[in-house]
């Protein structure tokens, strides 16, 4: 046994470096906002974020204090930049504002908007979309939500006459606030301990160059969204955010919807092998049956995810039954026009074009459908086939990445659908701002390239915007190919915690109840516990006969030493 003068020389204990995050960074415990996981601060590991800290007063020190409500902070902070962003957006397209979008000023000035034109083009100042139309003109064929969105935007301000497109449009960048905010707070709640990373969104150059070329905002707020109800619990609530999303731009209801029905296939895989059953054929389960016993036991009801699923399908279905009943012919075309089309700008197909070798609509069709299969199926074997059960946001981006270079058209408003998801699959701030300059370049080749084929001699060559395309279609698969290494490397994921449960994933944010399971082990809020109790003392638990009570003041810790 020791004596005391012996207990009182022993060397201190090793430093904790979870007590030193706790001390430095802040820590939150269960009944915080990020249920116990040490938020993340950007400058503190990510490389970009670091060396750009100087601008606004330098990388957080070892003594910062952080906010005790982060994701308020992180919210408040990434709303303001957005709005900044956004603001800026609508300044560089001044000039079409005051000439109507007048060509080929609208080009000279990467100032085109699609919301002007296809109110103006539509006529939708006099008819309701797809059931009525101007003599001499063809139905809309645009998805459903959007020529119902366009029109009720034209009804809600009066836009009549021909000031009615830029009012149209004015009110589309208020929907574009409103849904750009809805974005950032969804992100903020999906991104686990890494709330911060919705700058990266607010901030990208996808808002300054593509976010007002269409009304994509509103769908890609709609899916992000949609994820945070299903992450809450709220099935029903998030297919409806995903069918209102897939009535506006299909793509971003379908994959978002997609990811989540695969994981969950692949999740409750992992369940029946880990618990020596044969997955039951039916598609009733708990609601948690994989996550809680206690859960697990209470009577079965429809899995959440595939009550999702019905519910956004049967959302789009409604949107689009005043067309259905009325004209078949109208209503199929506005769901194919998007599948059966010729090359169009900045898809992989218009290539040929540009080098002097155009393909046909029929040829461009079927190759594209063709790939598309294709990759999907790869993305569905991807998913079962990873070591852990990957992250909902990355098996979306692969599926979006998919769908987007294999289209036949691929404009540059499309962007906007893949900046949410790709700020949750892969938070890599110098990766996804070097991606979303790629993409201003595209757009803003796309739009000197059309003002070439206004102003002969003019603007920008056909093999110069073929280089452009490449790139663009290059940084994609880039972000394609860091979220496959991510799902097979999830050591590699800085968005998962390592004290998570890795045979079932659930250290997804993304997934509903899977904070629990990431929440801080250790809810005591004491700031300084004894990090690394002496061995002994946990192989000894009877105290010496001599050590001095713990209460007293200035008593060394007794250490049995043999």
């Amino acid at each position: 046994m020791s004596s005391p003068d012996e207990s009182a020389a022993a060397p201190p204990p090793p430093p904790d470096p979870a007590g030193a995050a706790r001390a430095g960074r802040g820590v939150h415990h269960d009944d915080d906002p990020v249920d116990g996981a040490v938020v993340v601060l950007p400058t503190h590991e990510d490389e970009l974020a670091r060396a750009a800290a100087p601008v606004a007063g330098g990388t957080a020190g070892r003594r910062v204090r952080t906010s005790r409500r982060p994701l308020r902070a992180a919210l408040a902070g990434a709303s303001a930049l957005g709005l900044v962003v956004l603001a800026a957006a609508v300044l560089l397209r001044e000039h079409c504002r005051e000439t109507l979008w007048a060509s080929p000023g609208l080009y000279v000035h990467a100032c085109y908007s699609d919301v002007p034109t296809l109110y103006a083009d539509g006529h939708l100042d006099q008819v309701v979309p797809y059931l009525e139309r101007v003599e001499s003109r063809d139905f809309l064929d645009l998805p459903f939500g959007l020529g119902w969105l366009l029109w009720g935007l034209g009804r809600l301000v009066g836009a009549d006459g021909a000031t009615g497109p830029r009012d149209v449009f004015d009110a589309s960048v208020v929907l574009g606030a409103v849904a750009l905010v809805v974005a950032v707070a969804a992100v903020v709640h999906l991104s686990g301990r890494r709330p911060y990373d919705a700058v990266v969104l607010a901030g990208s150059p996808v808002v300054l160059f593509c976010a007002l070329v269409g009304v994509q905002l509103v769908p890609a707020a709609l899916a992000v969204a949609g994820l945070w109800a299903s992450a809450r619990g709220r099935a029903v609530v998030a297919g409806l955010l995903l069918g209102l999303a897939a009535l506006v731009a299909p793509l971003a209801g379908l994959c978002a919807g997609a990811a989540l029905l695969l994981v969950r296939w692949r999740r409750r895989r992992d369940d029946a092998a880990a618990r020596g059953a044969r997955p039951e054929p039916s598609a009733a389960a708990g609601p948690g049956d994989d996550l809680d016993g206690e859960e697990a036991s209470r009577p079965p009801v429809l899995d959440p995810e595939l009550r999702t699923a019905a519910t956004a399908a049967l959302v789009w279905f409604l949107g689009g039954l005043p067309v259905l009943l009325d004209n078949f012919g109208v209503w199929l075309d506005a769901v194919t026009a998007r599948l059966v089309a010729g090359p169009g700008y900045g898809s992989a197909w218009m290539l040929s074009g540009l080098l002097g070798a155009p393909l046909a609509q029929g040829t461009t069709t079927a190759a594209s459908l063709a790939l598309r299969v294709a990759g999907v199926a790869a993305v569905v074997l991807l998913v079962l086939r990873a070591p852990r059960p990957p992250r909902v946001p990355v098996v979306a981006l692969l599926l979006m990445v998919t769908a987007l270079v294999t289209a036949p058209a691929l404009p540059p408003q499309a962007a906007v659908l893949v900046l949410p998801l790709a700020v949750l699959a892969l938070p890599h701030w110098r990766l996804l701002l070097v991606w979303g300059a790629v993409e201003a370049a595209a757009a803003t080749g796309t739009w000197l390239y059309l003002y070439s084929s206004s102003v002969p001699d003019r603007g920008l060559a056909p093999w110069a915007y073929a280089v452009l395309v490449l790139l663009r279609l290059g940084a994609l698969l880039v972000l394609a190919g860091r979220a496959a290494d991510v799902s097979l490397r999830p050591e590699r994921d800085v968005v998962r915690s390592p004290r998570s449960e890795p045979s079932l994933g659930v250290d997804d944010p993304a997934l509903p109840l899977a904070r629990r399971a990431v929440a801080d082990p250790d809810p005591d809020p004491d700031p300084d516990p004894d990090p690394d109790p002496d061995p002994d003392e946990r192989l000894d638990p009877t105290p010496p006969a001599h050590a001095p009570p713990a209460h007293a003041a200035g008593a060394a810790p007794a250490r049995t030493v043999r």
